[in-house]
Formats: structure tokens, sequence, C-alpha cells
């Protein structure tokens, strides 16, 4: 299980997911106010606006992201399900973007329109660096999985019929 590449790079991908629930991912400032946009929602910075308002959809995508691998990492004898739920995993990396810019823009539209100004939006490298970084884990997982099963294959061609 550990001893393979692809469950260190599962693994990785799992961490590189959990940076996102640690660190905030964007802030948004009025001058009224500052926001910040964490996984679990956007929150007030500013004491004298008390704001907080969850983001079920981020949290729920993260959440699928960080498990997804770490299940997938305990399938080692089951290879096909576990190229399956690796590149599902990948694609959800991808589609966290536009979820996550989607959510961005509702937090944007609906600060301009509580404040008398536009929110000036700033987002965190986090946020770019560690989806990327969690595809990219994946993906490379999927071909040391698929690497393990074509040396499976070759071996069960090696070996000679058994019969009982």
């Amino acid at each position: 299980m550990i001893q393979r590449i692809q469950s260190l790079y599962m693994l990785a991908g799992a961490v590189a997911v959990l940076m996102l629930f640690l660190f905030p991912l964007a802030s948004y400032s009025v001058p009224e106010a500052t926001f910040q946009f964490t996984a679990f929602g956007l929150t007030s910075l500013t004491p004298e606006v008390p704001f907080d308002e969850m983001g079920w959809a981020i949290l729920l995508a993260l959440v699928v992201m960080f498990v997804l691998p770490l299940v997938t990492l305990f399938l080692y004898r089951k290879l096909e399900l576990q190229t399956r739920l690796l590149i599902y995993t990948a694609v959800l990396d991808l589609l966290f973007y536009g979820l996550f810019f989607w959510q961005s823009s509702q937090y944007e539209a609906m600060l301009s329109g509580l404040f008398s100004q536009p929110a000036e939006v700033g987002y965190q490298m986090v946020l770019f660096v560690m989806p990327a970084l969690s595809f990219f884990c994946m993906v490379m997982a999927v071909r040391y999985v698929r690497r393990d099963k074509w040396l499976l294959e070759a071996a069960d061609r090696l070996r000679p019929l058994r019969r009982r």
C-alpha cells in the first residue's frame, strides 16, 4: 500500500487539498469592512460588521476531493476501480476552479449589493497552486496504477496455468 509510488502521490494530493482547508482562499475589501473567503464560507474580519455566510458547495467539493484519494489508497487490489476514482478526483480538482469562481462572483455581487461601493477581490496563491498540485498528483498516480496493472498482466502471461 504505502510502498508503492502511486500511494505517495495519492497522499500528496490529499495533503494538497487539506491545505485549502487551512488557508484563506480570497479576501474582499469594501470601505466599511474586510471579508475573508475560506473553505467554510465568507466571514467578516471587521468586528463592527458581523457577517458569516456558509459556503456548502465549496466545503462539500473539498471534502470529496480530500476523502477520495484516501479511500482510493486502500483499494490497491482493485486496480480498475482505483484508476476510475483517481480520474474522478482529477476531474473534480479541475471543476473546483469553476465552482470557486462561481461562488466568488456570488459573494462579490452580494457584498456589492450590501455596501455602497463594489468589493475588491484578492485571490490567494494557495487557491491556484494546491488544486493544480492535487491534479498533478492524481494524474501521476493514475499513470503508476496503470503501470502496475500492466506488470500484473505481463506476469500472468508468464505463469503456467495450474490444474487442481
